[in-house]
């Protein structure tokens, strides 16, 4: 990853590999036009034969637009990996790399307009998956759209708010119905449109989490005592004090895979059963859960 840019200003970009050409494009002409250099690169540079006759000023410009050619150059050269760099090692200018390295690596107007169909179908038969969350989603969903606008599709806000709306399972059509219903979509941003669906996402996981301590109160529902009723009013405490919380998943600097399992073993004084359950980490955060009571009953043979 090559560190580009003056003492107060770095950005890093990956090396072109001979992949991905229409994203490397345009990250480097970003660059280019941040450091003042795009100018060069489109224009180029050429030295002149002979600098008689030249005035002082003139002089000046003219080293300045070397300076700028070199410049580009340089940046060209070091975001690109050694096996493509054998292809502009022998240029003299910083257009003259550019331009051979777009002449092999950019697709002509048949590979794109291939391409770009092959994009629109799977726009077409993207759908959320029941077990994926709306973040995943999300990510795959705006990849997809980005590949279709560097393929040159025109493609508008409000159909790309419009896709996502019919593309979520059936679990978001509350969500979804009071969306369509309150807001324009031809104005309404992806942005406020995913963060409509996060926040009743989150509000979803809450009331999965409630539901846990209330399954395991409404077991003894046919007959409660008064040690149920405390713990019902254990759990409306708990609940109150936690209706805010949620999961933090904050940055680690190691994504590693976790999981804890336990069992009560015959926690249950009722029936003997037990009550096993499961967690799974990546990084910082609980990603996914189980708790539940086991159908059978597994005494010990050395209990009487």
């Amino acid at each position: 990853m090559a560190n580009i840019g003056s003492s107060n200003q770095q950005v890093s970009i990956l090396p072109f590999d001979g992949e991905n050409y229409d994203f490397w494009f345009v990250k480097m002409k970003t660059i280019f036009k941040s450091l003042g250099l795009w100018e060069s690169v489109v224009e180029g540079f050429t030295e002149p034969n002979t600098t008689e006759g030249m005035t002082e000023n003139q002089k000046k410009k003219l080293d300045e637009k070397r300076q700028k050619d070199a410049s580009a150059l340089s940046l060209i050269q070091k975001n690109v990996t050694d096996p493509i760099f054998p292809r502009i090692m022998r240029v003299e200018s910083a257009k003259e790399a550019w331009e051979t390295l777009r002449n092999e690596f950019q697709s002509d107007d048949k590979v794109r307009a291939i391409k770009l169909q092959s994009l629109r179908k799977d726009l077409e038969n993207m759908k959320m998956k029941e077990d994926e969350t709306l973040k995943d989603y999300s990510s795959r969903f705006l990849e997809l759209i980005n590949q279709m606008k560097t393929h040159g599709e025109d493609i508008s806000n409000q159909r790309i708010v419009e896709k996502i709306l019919i593309s979520l399972p059936e679990k978001f059509d509350p969500i979804v119905a009071v969306i369509e219903e309150t807001k324009d979509l031809s104005t309404l941003s992806v942005q406020e449109v995913m963060a409509s669906l996060k926040s009743y996402e989150q509000r979803m996981a809450r009331h999965t989490e409630k539901a846990v301590e209330t399954s395991l109160l409404s077991r003894f529902m046919q007959a409660p005592s008064h040690f149920h009723l405390g713990a019902a009013k254990r759990v409306l405490r708990y609940i109150q004090g936690t209706i805010d919380y949620g999961i933090m998943n904050g940055r680690s600097k190691e994504v590693k895979l976790t999981g804890f399992c336990d069992s009560d073993f015959g926690g249950c004084k009722d029936d003997m059963k037990s009550t096993s359950g499961y967690c799974f980490t990546l990084g910082s955060g609980v990603f996914s859960w189980l708790s539940k009571k086991q159908q059978s009953v597994a005494q010990s043979s050395a209990e009487t």
